[in-house]
């Protein structure tokens, strides 16, 4: 029969083993919680006043959002409603919008129909209108934009006539002050389609593109320096890209590219992470399914929201069966993605942004009928 000493002993090592498990089990559960959030939730909000389909728009100083294609609205994330304010003299798709310094918003080039434009506009929060600035040099669409840490707007590369047939190389940088776009020096590689980041340095990298519709998308990366307005070549990319994201990881010098297509056909559900630092490209964890003509964002905790988008070429369109309404997270201390609930709508070319309340809008974008909605979703983390 054990002695009294040895029961104790036993009971005092099992409240010891079960102890230790309880720890073990809180340390594990702490570092679960510090890599990474459980995924958050979706909820329909207020409708555009008209569908829209590759628009743009920007959060404004006011805490309100410009989205603009051929009309204009101002989402109020206080009251979760879009409202009309002042018509673009010019309605346009496949084109940019860029928040000044001075707190107006421009928007240059773009396509009218089938065609390329050259036209530019400036949005006035203050009295909701627009206003004529100078045009472009050369007529673009589906360019890369970037706003320089002078304020200025680089514009690089794009498609110049219809249907994407003739892709540039040139580069055009717009200066709030005059209101006028002057041209500065070529990239190294003609590409539309491709991505424009601003890096902690200054430079922007702009990444991938193609130079052709339904053609090879490209691997090449290069960097625009403002102090010398040189263009210089960086590491390719280990997946040709073209309508991929591009988003800077805040925190450190990485900036984590995702999906896109080999030109318009063959997309991708790969992901890899450009290091400022080494000029070098690293594949990470893959998304789920593939996604060309979609939306990414970084939350506020530091993991990156991927929604909507193609997930393979159709043809045929419409309809467009092969559209997404799904959502992802990509974590960068696992370099892992997880599921993110699903939209209320599919989407692809569709606009995201982080609001000031930590929640992502998502607005409008093409459907399965080949057509754009109005609809609107807020993912909340």
């Amino acid at each position: 029969m054990p002695s009294t000493r040895s029961r104790l002993f036993s009971r005092f090592s099992l409240c010891a083993f079960v102890t230790a498990l309880c720890v073990l089990g809180a340390l594990a559960l702490r570092t679960i919680s510090v890599h990474a959030s459980p995924p958050g939730t979706w909820t329909a909000t207020g409708n555009m006043t008209q569908a829209r389909y590759r628009f743009s728009g920007v959060l404004l100083a006011s805490g309100k959002v410009l989205v603009a294609s051929s009309g204009a609205d101002l989402y109020d994330p206080t009251s979760g409603t879009f409202t009309a304010t002042g018509s673009l003299l010019l309605g346009r798709t496949y084109f940019h919008a860029a928040l000044l310094t001075d707190g107006q918003v421009l928007v240059a080039g773009g396509n009218i129909g089938v065609n390329p434009t050259a036209e530019a506009e400036l949005y006035n929060p203050a009295a909701g209108t627009w206003s004529a600035t100078g045009s472009l040099n050369l007529k673009r669409e589906n360019y890369a934009l970037a706003v320089l840490p002078n304020g200025d707007v680089l514009i690089a590369g794009g498609a110049t006539a219809e249907r994407f047939l003739g892709v540039t190389k040139t580069v055009e940088i717009y200066n709030p002050g005059t209101g006028a776009f002057t041209r500065a020096n070529p990239m190294n590689v003609a590409r539309q389609g491709a991505t424009a980041t601003l890096l902690p340095n200054g430079k922007v990298l702009v990444a991938g593109g193609s130079q052709f519709i339904n053609a090879d998308a490209l691997t090449s990366a290069e960097l625009f320096d403002p102090s010398t307005g040189l263009w210089t070549l960086t590491g390719n990319m280990n997946v040709r890209r073209a309508q991929h994201t591009a988003t800077f990881l805040s925190g450190n010098d990485l900036v984590l590219v995702a999906g896109g297509g080999d030109g318009y056909q063959f997309y991708t559900n790969t992901a890899e992470l450009y290091n400022s630092a080494t000029g070098t490209w690293s594949l990470t964890g893959s998304m789920s399914t593939n996604r060309f003509g979609h939306a990414s964002v970084q939350l506020p905790d530091g993991q990156v929201l991927a929604a909507g988008g193609q997930s393979t070429e159709n043809l045929g369109c419409p309809p467009c069966g092969n559209l997404l309404s799904s959502a992802e997270l990509y974590d960068p201390l696992s370099g892992t993605w997880i599921p993110a609930g699903n939209m209320n709508s599919v989407r692809e070319y569709q606009f995201a942004i982080l609001l000031p309340n930590g929640k992502v809008l998502e607005a409008g974008g093409g459907i399965l009928t080949g057509g754009a909605t109005a609809s609107a979703d807020l993912y909340q983390p």
